[in-house]
């Protein structure tokens, strides 16, 4: 009995088996933190990108839905196209409100980001 506390046979493995999530938890965080930069980045440049557009180019950003429509192919489809508020008055307008999931695996919840871009 006394040589059963002794013993260090499969150390290793409870190491392991102990260490592995942690890891795997933190590399699984890197990887959402890389998710939720590029879908900022994204949205931003979208809500930018349809502001400039409603400015400048009347043929394809006339109105609010052609503004929307453009803004949703701009953000990669990340934001319904109805998201997107549009303000046609001088100066055009565009905002959007992205909902972002956080570790959906783990503790499920939502951070909320609001983008605004107005371009004279």
């Amino acid at each position: 009995m006394i040589g059963f506390f002794r013993s260090s046979d499969g150390n290793a493995a409870l190491e392991f088996g102990i260490l592995f999530p942690v890891f795997l938890m933190m590399v699984m965080l890197i990887v959402q933190c890389g998710e939720l930069l590029y879908a900022v980045d994204t949205v931003n440049f979208a809500v930018e990108e349809a502001a400039r557009c409603a400015a400048i180019d009347k043929n394809n950003c006339g109105t609010a839905t052609q503004v929307q429509t453009y803004a949703h192919a701009r953000s990669m489809n990340l934001v319904p196209a109805a998201s997107f508020g549009v303000t046609l008055t001088a100066p055009p307008c565009v905002a959007a409100n992205l909902a972002f999931p956080i570790m959906p695996w783990f503790a499920p919840s939502t951070v909320n980001f609001g983008f605004r871009s107005c371009h004279a």
